[in-house]
């Protein structure tokens, strides 16, 4: 069964082809859309990315999504790798959370020392033009596997090999990087603070409001109907999580 941005997709794809929507014509904006299938603007925003990979329409930030061509011109490849970006994220939020909580009770010094080795490759990375996140992969996968627990530690894997395949993540990805968007040292710090304290609250806080930044970048990067300029998220903090332990 396809996916619920992918229903929305095929819909307008089959309107741009009966010629509901001519070449050159905006579509509807993010909340008409939101409003006529009745879903959040994360499954709009999906399926919009959907058919601007297809080929279909261009989008751009506050002029909105313009049908560009009646048939796709490109292959998504297998639908088990055309994962939407949000949904991603909605299920790291949840599982990674837990992964950090686990962790800060778990971890070893031999860990928490390559994290903060980590940390200085991921800073150098940030200075370089590559696109891979190497070090931010290997950050949160380190601590996956600090949890102790191979299921969840496999199911974090799983997951960070979905964010490299998908053409919707990529996509979302390369327009974040477009805006200055990279992997924020100082999230990644307030996670580590609160593993050296061994304290499972801190982490899970710090990890949850990390990722919940994270997917609010992913929206101002692929923000289709503002005509405000995106906000430089790089230097908007985020508030450091309390210090609770059990």
């Amino acid at each position: 069964m396809a996916r619920l941005y992918q229903q929305i997709a095929q819909e307008l794809q089959y309107e741009i082809a009966t010629g509901v929507f001519q070449l050159n014509e905006r579509l509807p904006s993010e909340r008409v859309l939101v409003e006529r299938f009745n879903v959040s603007r994360t499954i709009v925003r999906e399926a919009l990315l959907y058919l601007e990979i297809l080929g279909l329409i261009s989008i751009k930030t506050g002029a909105g999504a313009t049908v560009i061509a009646k048939q796709a011109i490109s292959d998504l490849g297998p639908d088990s790798q055309n994962v939407g970006p949000f949904e991603l994220l909605d299920v790291r939020i949840f599982v990674e959370s837990e992964a950090a909580y686990l962790a800060a009770s778990r971890i070893s010094e031999i860990e928490l020392e390559r994290l903060r080795q980590i940390l200085d490759d991921m800073s150098i990375e940030n200075q370089t033009q590559t696109d891979d996140e190497l070090a931010d992969r290997e950050f949160h996968l380190t601590i996956a596997r600090a949890s102790g627990n191979s299921a969840l530690e496999s199911t974090v894997a799983h997951l960070w090999s979905l964010r490299s395949e998908s053409p919707l993540l990529l996509s979302t990805r390369d327009k974040a990087r477009k805006n200055g968007i990279k992997p924020v040292i100082w999230h990644h710090e307030e996670i580590l603070k609160a593993l050296e304290r061994k304290d499972p609250r801190g982490a899970y806080a710090a990890m949850q409001s990390h990722l919940v930044w994270v997917k609010s970048a992913f929206l101002d990067s692929t923000d289709i109907d503002s005509s405000a300029p995106t906000r430089n998220l790089n230097t908007q903090k985020i508030e450091p999580p309390k210090s609770e332990t059990n």
